[in-house]
């Protein structure tokens, strides 16, 4: 069973012309009092059917935005990765920083493909939802911890061959002692941005 959900007034089509927005499809089918742990009843009638679960798809106004345009690849054995339980974090660090890379990789394609483009570790971080500069400072002793995973993730990511991450200032990346902290945030970590493969335009006329 389909369920579509539009705005007309947003899109100033009549009643013929209507496009839907999102697609809600249910799949399921239960009948009313069967024994099964349903989570959602979209009816009220008691004879009604029960829906257990929903999946929810754009309309046309997906195909028209062109997403797969502003999209970058992710290896898919980045996304393989076990990420569950403990021992794995270098493989969560690496696989949230393959996300946040690509989409910051893939909106400087166009002008900087080919080239290098910096930026701190600290930005890194907070980028892909990691940690925050903040956050790593009151880890004290313990954000040694963080820095190893996020050298052991990058390693990670290049022997995937996807991700070009260098670091820039060594120094400042494996500072120890009093203030080493600040030095490892503000250190810079430089990314190879790949071209785009160019599309040919249609011919007018």
């Amino acid at each position: 069973m389909v369920f579509s959900v539009w705005d007309e007034a947003k899109l100033k089509l009549s009643p013929t012309e209507r496009v839907p927005y999102w697609k809600v499809e249910a799949f399921e089918e239960l009948n009313a009092g069967d024994a099964l742990d349903a989570y959602q009843v979209l009816l009220t009638d008691n004879n009604a059917p029960i829906y257990t679960s929903l999946v929810l798809q754009p309309g046309l106004w997906w195909q028209t935005t062109q997403m797969a345009k502003y999209r970058q690849y992710i290896p898919s054995g980045i996304l393989r990765l076990d990420t569950s339980g403990k021992g794995n974090e270098v493989n969560r660090i690496a696989l949230k920083l393959a996300a946040s890379l690509s989409i910051w990789e893939r909106i400087n394609a166009e002008r900087h493909g080919g080239s290098t483009l910096n930026t701190r570790v600290a930005d890194l971080l907070e980028r892909a939802n990691i940690i925050t500069p903040g956050e790593f400072k009151r880890l004290g002793s313990n954000a040694q911890r963080v820095r190893n995973y996020l050298t052991e993730a990058m390693e990670v990511l290049r022997q995937h061959g996807d991700f070009n991450l260098t670091v820039q200032d060594l120094d400042d990346y494996n500072a120890m002692g009093r203030g080493w902290h600040d030095r490892f945030l503000a250190a810079k970590v430089s990314l190879g941005i790949r071209k785009l493969e160019k599309t040919q335009r249609l011919q007018e006329g």
